[in-house]
């Protein structure tokens, strides 16, 4: 009994499987399509991760984490001479121009920063804080789906908070990081 029962589910697997075609292998993505050599995929999504440091006043390493759309949080490290810090922010993708491999984006923020207190400089006994407003030039080079490159400009102006004085300082410099 066991014997025909088997037999029968062999011929019924067998008839069903031996009307198909066989599923076509995957295969790799092609690279070029049908545009020919110089066409290429498609921008990918940019990811939720960047990391830059900019050379300029103020020295910064930042690290930025994209929360809704255009819009980044981002926090980090300062310098100014050799007065350490720290700050965190907001950016907004502005204006975004892609391209298959590059990318121009205008992008406006808000950072905070604060200087913790420094005993030797007398103006700065219990810390000093600023607020800066800046617009970041930045040029996105795609090396894969998942990694980023980009090299930019950043402008813009900072009111620093002293004990008694509000003092307006030029801010800016040329910053280059990765997106993943």
């Amino acid at each position: 009994m066991r014997a025909v029962l088997l037999a029968v589910v062999a011929a019924v697997g067998a008839g069903s499987a031996a009307g198909q075609d066989p599923a076509p292998a995957p295969g790799p993505e092609a690279f070029y399509p049908d545009g020919g050599l110089l066409t290429t995929r498609p921008a990918a999504e940019p990811s939720r991760l960047q990391a830059d440091v900019m050379v300029g006043f103020p020295f910064t390493a930042r690290v930025q984490c994209r929360v809704a759309g255009g819009w980044w949080a981002e926090g980090g490290v300062a310098a100014v001479g050799t007065l350490p810090g720290v700050f965190a922010g907001a950016r907004w993708d502005g204006y975004r121009s892609d391209g298959t491999r590059d990318n121009f984006l205008i992008r406006p923020g808000v950072d905070a920063y604060f200087f913790p207190s420094r005993g030797h400089f007398r103006d700065f006994d219990r810390g000093t804080g600023a607020v800066a407003v800046d617009a970041e030039l930045v040029w996105q080079r795609r090396w894969s789906d998942r990694f980023r490159g980009s090299l930019g400009l950043r402008l813009g102006g900072a009111a620093v908070i002293f004990d008694r004085a509000v003092v307006p300082l030029p801010t800016g410099g040329v910053f280059f990081g990765f997106q993943y």
